[in-house]
């Protein structure tokens, strides 16, 4: 059965599977330099595309996670080796962000919809709904402009 380097991913073992087992301090000295990491093919491609500070950065925060993942007693994630989990990790930290959103203020500003009689209605039902006393029923309100006349919803 194939075994997982750290660094490459999988490679195939004479020793049998018990003996392969190793003190931390061997697992600790095979993992590589940040240098070593960010020079493999892998990290050279990901510095092309996303830059050197970057690509850095994750390799120094991967190997120190790592790290402390096999000093807390943890097994190291053999399934995926650095420079996948560093190329994953990249991508994670380009992700875009954002979501998409409609913003409508300008809609509510320009055409007062902010002032319309329906929004009346809406807060006095909402008032109502905190309060614990609305029951739903139909409101009616009125409105009288300037010139006296009045006009219900």
């Amino acid at each position: 059965m194939p075994e997982r380097s750290i660094v490459n991913g999988p490679k195939v073992s004479s020793m049998p599977q018990e003996a392969s087992a190793q003190p931390l301090t061997q697992l600790l000295s095979q993992l590589p330099s940040t240098d070593r990491l960010v020079s493999s093919p892998v990290g050279q491609a990901l510095m092309q595309q996303h830059g050197a500070t970057l690509v850095t950065q994750q390799a120094r925060e991967l190997l120190t996670a790592t790290r402390q993942q096999l000093l807390g007693g943890g097994q190291h994630n053999v399934e995926l080796s650095l420079e996948q989990q560093l190329a994953q990790g990249v991508a994670a930290k380009v992700a875009p962000r954002l979501k998409p959103m409609l913003n409508l203020t300008g809609t509510v500003i320009h055409t007062n919809m902010g002032r319309a009689v329906l929004g009346v209605v809406l807060r006095y039902q909402g008032q109502q709904a905190l309060s614990g006393s609305w029951t739903p029923s139909v409101v009616r309100v009125c409105n009288t402009d300037a010139s006296g006349a009045s006009a219900c919803y």
